[in-house]
């Protein structure tokens, strides 16, 4: 098994990262959204989760906006903080409600989170 399979996704090493720029991973339950950064669609994004993007310095405040069919659109900030030092990596954890769900918490999924953000892991 060669070290990048043994890395989790947000560790790749093939990933180059320009200085400033951080590296993210986007897990999304269930899989195969497209992720992208809000006015960024066809240039920053993850076309089919989980997947990597590389986030370039200054964009950090943007919108992350994950969409899959048959479910809520799922939107938030990219960076929710000050981007990590030293070229720290970050996995985004992200789970889609149903549409026609309108109480999260009695879906068909049992309890999700309203906003369907779960989390945000740094290196």
């Amino acid at each position: 098994m060669s070290e990048d399979a043994r890395l989790p996704r947000a560790y790749s090493s093939t990933v180059k990262l320009r200085p400033g720029a951080t590296l993210i991973t986007v897990n999304t339950t269930p899989d195969g959204a497209l992720c992208y950064l809000h006015g960024y669609r066809s240039s920053i994004y993850v076309e089919h989760t989980p997947g990597q993007m590389v986030i370039p310095k200054g964009f950090e405040k943007k919108s992350l906006i994950c969409e899959l069919e048959g479910y809520k659109t799922n939107r938030g900030a990219v960076l929710p903080g000050l981007p990590p030092e030293d070229g720290a990596k970050i996995i985004i954890q992200r789970v889609f409600i149903p549409l026609g769900v309108t109480d999260p918490t009695s879906g068909p999924a049992g309890a999700l989170v309203p906003d369907g953000f779960v989390g945000t892991y740094r290196d």
